[in-house]
């Protein structure tokens, strides 16, 4: 089990809120036809996260104590991201709409190929120390 750092925590709300306001847009600003902006607001919260992960975890001061810092805040993002849009509708919308529950299809999906990818990166960031792979480390 690992602390959360203060910047992983300030990463972790930043997120939630960049969540609730990508949502708030998708559901609510967005109607089908306009996919262009769809694909703009989509752009921007991606770099947004991303940004946000990439200044607090290079300020973050416990970078130089732990395995492989990047992972955690992928995995945090990926909980975050997930559960706040898994929510979305349970607070917003009836459960009984088929929009919802395309989404939820559609969600389910997403987590899926997601939780490949950060599987994927928890066995690359085990084969390697700081980044290094071990075979430079122990030659």
């Amino acid at each position: 089990m690992f602390k959360l750092s203060k910047y992983l925590k300030v990463f972790i709300v930043l997120v939630f809120l960049y969540s609730v306001c990508f949502n708030y847009a998708y559901h609510n600003q967005v109607t089908p036809d306009q996919w262009f902006n769809f694909l703009k607001i989509g752009i921007i919260y991606g770099v947004a996260i991303f940004l946000t992960g990439l200044l607090l975890g290079m300020r973050d001061p416990v970078k130089s104590s732990r395995v492989d810092q990047g992972f955690q805040y992928h995995l945090m993002t990926f909980i975050v991201v997930n559960v706040t849009y898994l929510i979305w509708p349970l607070i917003f919308y009836s459960a009984f709409e088929s929009s919802v529950r395309l989404d939820w299809y559609i969600q389910l999906i997403m987590i899926a190929g997601w939780g490949l990818g950060l599987f994927g990166h928890y066995l690359l960031s085990r084969k390697t120390i700081k980044g290094i792979p071990t075979d430079e480390v122990f030659d």
